[in-house]
């Protein structure tokens, strides 16, 4: 069984807060109204940082980070005006999909680097 990596960790918070967007008029109209907590979308924020700044540790600031932290600050922003600003919520639902890319392709990028250091090693 694989282990889970902080892109794994980064992908689940990513969507578990997508799904938590797309589910609050469920969980309203059930009178679930703990789940629009602003504590939870501190949490969603908090992990998601968390997440990508363990993921590219020991890594340059180069465009594919300066783009992954830049799709972070859009989220953290439109979760902290979502209830200010009536479009916010969408934005952050957009920068959420945009981190599942992001981590998923730090994954590949990361399996990529893997193999073409094995595969050096293993030439010699």
């Amino acid at each position: 069984m694989r282990f889970l990596t902080q892109d794994h960790l980064g992908i689940l918070n990513s969507g578990l807060c997508l799904v938590h967007c797309l589910a609050m008029p469920l969980f309203i109209s059930l009178g679930a109204s703990f789940a629009s907590h602003p504590l939870l979308e501190l949490v969603f924020v908090a992990w998601a940082a968390w997440a990508l700044r363990s993921a590219l540790a020991g890594r340059s600031l180069g465009t594919f980070e300066v783009i992954l932290w830049s799709v972070w600050a859009v989220f953290a922003l439109s979760m902290f005006l979502e209830h200010e600003i009536e479009w916010a919520g969408y934005l952050g639902m957009s920068a959420s999909l945009g981190l599942i890319i992001g981590h998923v392709l730090n994954l590949r990028r990361r399996r990529s680097e893997e193999a073409l250091c094995c595969d050096t090693v293993d030439a010699h």
